[in-house]
């Protein structure tokens, strides 16, 4: 497997807080968790960056939060994210940790975009959802 089961949960909680699901809906959840799994295994995506990433996000919230990433409360996995997307980490990390967030934000966008796009009646609401105001 490319990604282990710890990988999944690390990606579904961050992709969780990119994405909040009261906004966007658990079916679109669960296709951008696929998306980003199927652009790992067709080699579409770094799978050694994605594999030390979320790796790292782990360890970053045990030290920093006391607690695996999927366990912490929400600000404070909104906490490490920022922090990450800043470079200021405490543990060290074998890719860059800015490369490996805005690499992530990117793929979570795209993947609930595309999900979107194929349900006409969330259209509007994937783009307010990642704050873009649809109507002109």
């Amino acid at each position: 497997m490319l990604l282990n089961a710890s990988h999944l949960r690390t990606l579904g909680a961050a992709m969780d807080r990119i994405v909040p699901s009261e906004r966007s809906g658990s079916k679109a959840h669960a296709h951008i968790v696929d998306f980003i799994v199927e652009l790992i295994s067709n080699g579409a995506l770094d799978i050694e960056m994605y594999q030390s990433g979320l790796t790292a996000l782990e360890e970053e919230a045990c030290i920093v939060g006391g607690a695996s990433f999927e366990s912490l409360q929400a600000e404070v996995q909104d906490d490490i994210l920022a922090s990450v997307e800043a470079g200021q980490v405490v543990t060290k990390w074998s890719v860059l940790p800015t490369r490996f967030i805005r690499s992530l934000v990117s793929h979570c966008m795209e993947g609930y975009c595309r999900f979107a796009s194929q349900q006409v009646t969330l259209v509007d609401t994937s783009f307010n959802a990642v704050g873009f105001d649809f109507r002109i």
